[in-house]
């Protein structure tokens, strides 16, 4: 039994190892770049990737609606995706996806081209 145990933990030690691996930072790059005005603050909008473009991040809201334990949901952040359209097979279309005020819960508007 103790040989048996031993292989157990032996098999779980390697697992842990080959997850606490330590990044370098210097060999993580930035998938885009933020232009910034002369003081520094970043200017939107922002081509995350060819199919996300991040125009405004909002502002946070302190009432417990806007927010949970693992998201934030800021009033005033738009985005625009390309997806696949709703209304005509095979095309792609341009949503914009927006964050708004509603009585007391966040409104979640999605917007097609």
């Amino acid at each position: 039994m103790c040989e048996i145990y031993k292989v157990i933990k032996e098999k779980v030690q390697d697992k842990k190892k080959k997850y606490n691996k330590t990044f370098d930072d210097n060999k993580k790059k930035a998938k885009f770049e933020l232009n910034r005005d002369k003081d520094g603050n970043i200017k939107f909008p922002i081509n995350i990737n060819p199919s996300l473009i991040l125009v405004a991040t909002g502002t946070i809201n302190i009432n417990p609606n806007y927010h949970s334990e693992h998201n934030l949901f800021p009033v005033g952040y738009v985005s625009i995706r390309t997806h696949a359209s709703m209304f005509t097979r095979g095309v792609r279309a341009r949503y914009t996806c927006e964050i708004l005020y509603g009585d007391g819960k966040p409104i979640y508007k999605v917007t097609p081209e």
